[in-house]
């Protein structure tokens, strides 16, 4: 009976063992399929009545990129592809509506990131970002890689969801 115990005690601190190290090589895994610059190919988010909205954040042609470095680094910028040009031609003179209209169509931020040991989460650590309160918080994103496209989900300034989809470059 005590064999029996102590095999059973080995055998589930085995099982546990593996479990952790499986972890690992999944966080390592995906950290090692991101690497690289993703180009932003696609924006979904719910609306306040639960319907799916594309583009609501970035259009319906949205530009941006996502680059992850091997040593945890990572920069990023998404941003519509038809916020207008200033008229005066001086960024540092728009309208208050030219001003709005970058505001709301555009984000950029850099920092660090780890995967979480399960692989389904990355977790950015803005260092700078156009959205001040995104610095030095962490934020943990769900995210699926599929081949050469990459989705993560990121909590928006208005309470939902958001889904932003990204093609790797080649």
């Amino acid at each position: 009976m005590k064999i029996m115990k102590q095999f059973l005690i080995v055998v589930c601190a085995g099982l546990l063992l593996t479990n952790n190290v499986s972890a690992q090589q999944s966080a390592e895994q995906v950290k090692s399929a991101i690497i690289g610059s993703w180009d932003l190919i696609g924006d979904t988010r719910p609306s306040k009545d639960g319907t799916v909205i594309k583009g609501m954040a970035f259009g319906e042609n949205p530009t941006g990129r996502f680059i992850f470095l091997s040593n945890g680094q990572y920069f990023t910028l998404a941003t519509r592809s038809d916020i207008p040009k200033f008229a005066s031609g001086n960024r540092y003179d728009g309208t208050a509506e030219e001003n709005k209209a970058v505001v709301k169509g555009a984000i950029g931020h850099y920092g660090t990131y780890t995967i979480s040991e399960d692989g389904k989460e990355i977790i950015l650590k803005a260092i700078a970002s156009t959205w001040p309160a995104w610095v030095g918080v962490e934020q943990k994103r769900p995210i699926t890689l599929n081949g050469d496209q990459m989705v993560y989900q990121a909590k928006s300034t208005m309470g939902v969801t958001s889904e932003l989809t990204f093609k790797r470059v080649n």
